[in-house]
């Protein structure tokens, strides 16, 4: 059975490699992306224009996780995961009302350009797997344009609490 310290998984009882790779970028996403922190980092671009703005890190996210050359296999699993990962911390962070309106734009125009970009590559050849995935983002930025209050993203796994083992 599992325990609290497994993974969560899609594939019932039987183990799922790629859910620690969802965890693990969940985890990093919760600080690269974390509001406060991207509010602050805009605000210390304005004093000092050498400093990254949150635009910044969020089309970094982007290049490196959608725009980068593609991987079959397995490693295309994870890619993907990461992907969609970062896709749908974009879609809250548009439409947070806590959030400033500089970055909320700054959330939409990410998620405006990934729009853009997905539309240029959809006739490109891809394997099958990349492919659906690259449709079904395409599907899912358009609902989300559509109706920005009522998309419910895939919530990302939930990691096992506690240290690592031999962490603590």
């Amino acid at each position: 059975s599992l325990g609290r310290e497994s993974f969560a998984r899609r594939t019932g009882a039987v183990f799922d490699p790629l859910s620690p790779a969802e965890s693990a970028a969940r985890l990093t996403l919760d600080v690269l992306l974390n509001r406060t922190r991207l509010e602050r980092m805009n605000r210390a671009s304005l004093a000092d224009s050498s400093l990254p703005s949150a635009s910044t890190v969020l089309r970094a996210l982007v290049e490196r996780t959608w725009q980068m050359d593609r991987e079959n296999g397995a490693r295309g699993a994870v890619q993907r995961i990461v992907a969609s990962q970062v896709l749908n911390r974009l879609y809250p962070l548009a439409i947070d009302s806590r959030a400033s309106s500089d970055l909320r734009a700054q959330a939409l125009a990410e998620l405006s350009e990934l729009q853009r970009w997905l539309e240029r590559v959809s006739g490109s050849r891809e394997d099958k797997d990349w492919k659906q995935f690259l449709e079904l983002a395409r599907f899912d930025i358009r609902r989300y344009m559509a109706r920005p209050g009522d998309f419910d993203p895939t919530p990302p796994p939930v990691a096992p609490p506690g240290s690592p083992i031999g962490g603590g």
